[in-house]
């Protein structure tokens, strides 16, 4: 076989889709994999596992473990926009490589070595913003996705995450990119900034004299990248990561509160030895203690402390529940409903006809609008549908409209198409 740059380019794209699982599961396990996963990854998706070999995008490891090389998980980073979120140390080290070849540069007279140091200087930077770049996203990523909590994770889990993202990489970040700080590699890049401004006239040298323009301007656009990341820190992702470890410690205390008048209920606690908590009752503002959620959040709290406790309500005779819930089981039911009936013409309307189809069964009455925008969701879980099914979809929009009606509203919605990418 003819391993050359052409070859390794046509396997990645030939198999896009494999490629991507492989890096998925590798991911979870720092980029090592057992050679049994690994075989059942190519099985799967009917690759040949010698063939994968060959062109060396795993690297057997001995004791049946294979891993990806550095070079591969760099590109598959950056083709497939998801980062690891190493430690803070692994970005803070280029504060000390930067400043040790700018302190060089300095006193660095010599043509041969110049030309060195001042193209390690800019390669050096060019990696520490695309680090930065990389990690804020990311960060900023995964902290959404623990907000809006998809997985499910428990309350306990969520704050001890929060916490931790806080103290071990939001903090840390913030910190190497403080711009007060006469030691932050904000104030590096700008001594070296304004030396090669002047330099890039000063020197007798035409050809050094490029070097330091080139110089000038990789600082310059750094310090900008620097700034704009440093806001999204400050503004939106550590206030997000406070808010998620805030709201989780209010929900488990919560939880905990609800448990013990359970215990109460049972028996088993007396009222008066619990924390009174005054739910209802105004501050000096004349603002309730509760959002405008609290209905909701009750509702699904009161859930929480029945989950282990299920029963069956028998119904009367000509009693019709007319009750219907989106709830995982369900929105699972519809997302491999969706995914059986791909290509779909007519989004909104597949979801109108899908309910209909369901609500026969279950003999409610009419369809209304909270039935209706739970299931068009669907249209903004991409992340899900690739994660679960491994497909992504396409949505084209079309000009033409549609009329939905529904039992208290009437709808008028984009013709969208939906189909495998």
């Amino acid at each position: 076989m003819n391993i050359n740059g052409k070859s390794i380019l046509g396997f990645l794209h030939r198999h896009y889709d494999f490629v991507h699982r492989l890096f998925s599961v590798a991911k979870l396990t720092n980029f090592f994999i057992n050679e049994e996963t690994l075989k059942g990854i190519c099985k799967n998706c009917e690759i040949s596992f010698e063939e994968l070999k060959s062109y060396r995008i795993v690297r057997p490891q001995g004791n049946q473990e294979y891993s990806l090389p550095a070079v591969y998980v760099q590109f598959l980073s950056h083709l497939f926009a998801d980062f690891s979120i190493p430690l803070h140390t692994s970005v803070d080290k280029y504060r000390k490589s930067i400043a040790d070849y700018s302190t060089e540069l300095w006193r660095e007279k010599e043509y041969n070595k110049l030309n060195d140091l001042i193209n390690s200087l800019i390669s050096e930077i060019e990696e520490f913003g695309e680090i930065v770049e990389n990690r804020t996203q990311q960060l900023l990523k995964e902290t959404r996705a623990l907000k809006s909590n998809l997985s499910q994770i428990d309350y306990l889990e969520k704050t001890k995450k929060a916490s931790y993202w806080i103290d071990n990489y939001i903090i840390p970040l913030n910190n190497i990119l403080e711009r007060d700080k006469p030691d932050s590699i904000y104030q590096e890049l700008t001594r070296i900034g304004d030396f090669a401004s002047r330099q890039q006239y000063a020197h007798p040298s035409f050809e050094i004299r490029s070097q330091f323009a080139t110089l000038y301007l990789y600082s310059k656009n750094i310090i900008d990248e620097m700034l704009k990341n440093s806001a999204i820190i400050s503004r939106e992702l550590l206030p997000l990561a406070e808010r998620i470890k805030s709201e989780s410690q209010i929900l488990t205390g919560a939880v905990a509160h609800l448990e013990d008048m359970k215990q109460v209920a049972l028996g088993l606690k007396k009222m008066e030895e619990l924390p009174q908590i005054p739910f209802f009752e105004t501050t000096r503002l004349n603002h309730t203690l509760y959002s405008d959620s609290f209905g909701l959040d009750a509702k699904f709290l009161w859930g929480r402390i029945q989950e282990n406790e299920k029963f069956i309500l028998q119904p009367t005779e000509n009693q019709i529940f007319a009750t219907w819930f989106f709830d995982l089981e369900t929105k699972n039911y519809y997302k491999k409903k969706l995914i059986q009936d791909l290509p779909i013409d007519n989004f909104f309307g597949w979801c109108y006809t899908a309910l209909k189809a369901e609500f026969q069964d279950i003999q409610l009455q009419a369809i209304n609008r909270e039935h209706f925008f739970a299931i068009s969701s669907l249209l903004f879980l991409n992340e899900e549908f690739e994660k679960e099914f491994q497909i992504k979809l396409e949505t084209v929009f079309e000009p033409e409209k549609i009329e939905i009606q529904l039992k208290d509203l009437i709808l008028e919605m984009p013709k969208i198409r939906l189909k495998k990418n």
